[in-house]
């Protein structure tokens, strides 16, 4: 598995390009679209699946790559319709969009060796998720758990008890696990356990 990040947008937001042997998968994207898709033109590299760790807009810019590449966009259920909402939208003056299938805890996604699983870790917003490589030790955590912080639950559909039970989830990962937010920088699930204990 090799990662490559792109901080885009505003606010601005971590996008991960994971890649293995010729197909990739993108998680997130804030904007500025046509960086990633530079990347993906400059390498032998096929999209094969956008994936959203939740619906906000500052993760969910991804038209002009789903044009151009033909991937399949894939969201939680429970998120899906922000990516329709006129009052999400508005942010950054998005089109709608509809996703190609909906996402479960317990998924699976795989390009050539490399293997994603869903957590399903709601509380930012309803349909938040993770994803992680137990083999890579691996955490994309969007907007769940930063580098000593966590994802708001003071905005519209957030719920701070679902977030807690979220953390609690995650700090049931080992130590070694790598977090790779949707903002910020990079941690560990050992570094931020002592926040949760």
């Amino acid at each position: 598995m090799k990662i490559k990040q792109f901080v885009t947008g505003a606010l601005p937001t971590n996008s991960y390009l994971v890649y293995d042997k010729g197909e990739a998968i993108l998680i997130d994207c804030g904007g500025e679209e046509e960086t990633i898709l530079k990347f993906l033109k400059k390498h032998p590299i096929k999209l094969k699946y956008i994936l959203l760790t939740h619906g906000h807009f500052d993760h969910i810019e991804v038209h002009k790559i789903l044009k151009e590449t033909k991937a399949k966009l894939g969201i939680h259920k429970k998120d899906s319709l922000m990516l329709r909402h006129p009052a999400n939208l508005s942010y950054n003056d998005m089109e709608p969009i509809h996703e190609d299938f909906n996402i479960h805890g317990g998924d699976i996604f795989r390009i050539s060796n490399t293997e994603l699983e869903v957590i399903e870790t709601p509380g930012h917003s309803p349909g938040g998720i993770c994803f992680y490589s137990e083999k890579s030790k691996i955490l994309f955590s969007g907007d769940t758990l930063f580098k000593k912080a966590i994802g708001r639950t003071d905005l519209p559909l957030s719920n701070e008890k679902d977030m807690i039970k979220s953390l609690k989830r995650l700090m049931k990962l080992k130590d070694d696990i790598q977090v790779y937010p949707g903002h910020g920088d990079q941690t560990t699930i050992g570094k931020e356990r002592p926040y949760f204990s």
